[in-house]
């Protein structure tokens, strides 16, 4: 069974995920292909090239697929999934970043709590602008989020500090998280979740971690509900934005019951 996992982001890419999970899933019995979003951009429409090059990757498999994404990946796959369900046996979504306007949002918010203690300054700015912040990505919110990701641990939201530095041994130099793809995608981004209000029948299992400080259980609960009739959403209670990788064994044994 083939099976493409749709990193998070914008900025990222998956080659911690292919380092850290590709044997365990050729294990299970799948045949993972690690999506990465494009290097580079023919246009301003950045975002639209990422959905575009990511359905062209599904559409070219001979068989039907698992999708698996996480974070922002969730979002591409849910934008896509009008035209490539035909092709999509299973969806897995962890920690899922669906609502635009929520994540940058709780970012800022997380960015300027962390700053407050190694760079008050910075923290105040950030508190200044955010009275200011509509829903609209504009260039105050690009300001604040630019500030926010100032901290690294913005970007680093584990529960276990050995996952935290497993997973990020693997982005380092040109795969570290790149804030200027962050921001030019979510500029280009529509502030809805989804272009289409489809609901779908194909089975979801979604995974999300109750310390995410970001992208909260209800919420998400909530919004998978909306877009899918045949699902299964497990909270993991000790782990954050990162449940496939704090609790890499769980996640396999769920995702293997999920799947066969």
């Amino acid at each position: 069974m083939k099976l493409i996992f749709v990193h998070g982001g914008p900025g990222l890419n998956s080659r911690p995920e292919k380092n850290l999970l590709a044997n365990d899933l050729i294990d299970l019995g799948l045949d993972p292909i690690f999506w990465n979003e494009p290097k580079s951009f023919k246009s301003q429409n950045y975002y639209q090239e990422i959905l575009d090059d990511l359905k062209s990757l599904v559409l070219q498999q001979d068989e039907k697929l698992v999708l698996i994404g996480h974070s922002s990946g969730c979002k591409n796959i849910l934008n896509i999934l009008p035209d490539v369900k035909h092709k999509v046996s299973h969806v897995c979504f962890l920690a899922p970043a669906l609502d635009l306007v929520q994540a940058s949002n709780d970012i800022i918010k997380l960015g300027q709590k962390i700053l407050a203690k190694s760079k008050p300054s910075v923290a105040k700015e950030i508190e200044s602008i955010e009275a200011d912040l509509t829903d609209s990505f504009d260039e105050l919110k690009e300001r604040a989020l630019m500030l926010a990701f100032s901290s690294n641990y913005v970007v680093r939201n584990f529960d276990s500090e050995a996952s935290f530095n497993n997973y990020f041994s693997y982005l380092t130099g040109k795969f570290e998280f790149c804030v200027d793809t962050y921001i030019k995608v979510n500029r280009s981004m529509p502030l809805s979740v989804t272009k289409s209000d489809e609901v779908f029948d194909i089975p979801l299992l979604a995974i999300l971690g109750a310390k995410d400080p970001v992208f909260g259980v209800q919420d998400s609960k909530s919004l998978i509900s909306k877009y899918f009739t045949n699902k299964s959403i497990l909270v993991y209670e000790n782990t954050s934005h990162y449940p496939h990788i704090d609790e890499k064994e769980e996640f396999l044994k769920v995702l293997r019951s999920f799947l066969f």
